[in-house]
């Protein structure tokens, strides 16, 4: 009896000379969908600088002073005046990764589909981990000086004594009143412009500030719906939540693997004090990302252990650009 001619839907174009040539296309699908989450969660990739860079170990953002204008005397030489120059660095950190082998055995035992779950949770750590990184140097804006002595740096508003044991509407007040605070102070500094402008903060002051009525008054140009719990921007400026803005102390961090929490894997440069940040709010030039390797998957049969391992990896790293573009909130 002749053995059956066995179609294998994972090999390309009919290529099934190894048992690796037999799932290549299930590989590629895989490996779309882990991209695919990694984007989806990618929240901050919107929100600042990103260069690439093909080869080396850092790369180098050109800060430029402001020239002056002044009355002219007639008769008087014209010679030119000087304009201070600098340059921020933003060196490559190590590789980051996360990888998953799955058994065949029990992905074969398993009553459920394993692949498009392992997928999203591979992007999404590495999401997490760019996301807290980006959001910890926009602080670190927030508290530096400018490489231009005679530009200003980024700026601190400090809310209320009595905000921690304020109730929510209060509590919503006060924040409001600090976003307006800090669009003044971008418009006092000429750093950046309204439509640039974003507030992370997290769903807790997100969801205070949706329950102030006079934000959504459209008879004072508010906008969002209090049914909706949406409330798209506070004083000019887009509201962004998220559930990595840091609120807590680690600037004794050590970088590790720990899988409960992505927080040790951070470099010691994103590490600080960030126990009393209430929001943070940045235009996209305060920060900067430099890619070495972009995100990408690999994964690899190992018949020895009967399974496959797959690697979601990326080599890039995060930087201060322009300080006078980020001011954070603060409680006292």
């Amino acid at each position: 009896m002749a053995n059956a001619n066995v179609s294998f839907p994972g090999a390309d174009n009919l290529t099934t000379t190894t048992e690796a040539d037999k799932r290549v296309l299930f590989e590629e699908i895989f490996t779309g969908e882990v991209f695919t989450a990694f984007r989806e969660q990618n929240q901050m990739r919107m929100y600042h600088r990103i260069r690439s860079i093909s080869h080396g170990k850092s790369a180098d953002f050109a800060a430029i002073g402001k020239a002056v204008g002044r009355r002219h005397t007639p008769g008087a030489e014209i010679t030119g005046q000087e304009i201070a120059h600098g340059e921020q660095t933003i060196t490559i950190d190590d590789l980051v990764i996360s990888d998953v082998f799955m058994s065949d055995l029990h992905t074969k035992m398993a009553s459920y589909e394993l692949r498009a779950p392992y997928a999203n949770e591979l992007g999404d750590a590495l999401a997490r981990i760019v996301d807290k990184s980006v959001l910890r140097v926009g602080l670190n804006a927030a508290r530096s000086a400018n490489p231009i002595t005679s530009l200003p740096g980024g700026s601190t508003i400090t809310l209320d004594a009595g905000y921690a044991a304020a109730d929510d509407a209060t509590k919503a007040v006060q924040l409001a009143d600090a976003i307006f605070a800090a669009h003044q102070i971008f418009l006092e500094k000429r750093s950046a412009s309204a439509g640039e402008l974003n507030c992370f903060l997290t769903p807790a002051d997100y969801m205070r500030l949706v329950r102030n009525k006079d934000l959504l008054n459209q008879d004072w140009g508010g906008l969002g719906s209090y049914s909706r719990a949406e409330l798209p921007m506070v004083a000019g400026i887009n509201l962004v939540v998220t559930n990595h803005l840091p609120q807590q102390n680690d600037a004794s961090t050590t970088v590790g693997d720990n899988f409960t929490d992505d927080i040790d894997s951070l470099n010691a440069k994103y590490a600080g004090d960030y126990s009393k940040v209430q929001a943070l709010i940045m235009s996209p030039d305060a920060a900067g990302t430099v890619e070495l390797i972009d995100f990408s998957v690999e994964s690899d049969r190992d018949v020895r252990r009967q399974g496959d391992l797959i690697v979601a990896k990326q080599a890039v790293g995060h930087g201060v650009l322009r300080s006078e573009c980020a001011v954070e909130i603060v409680i006292p």
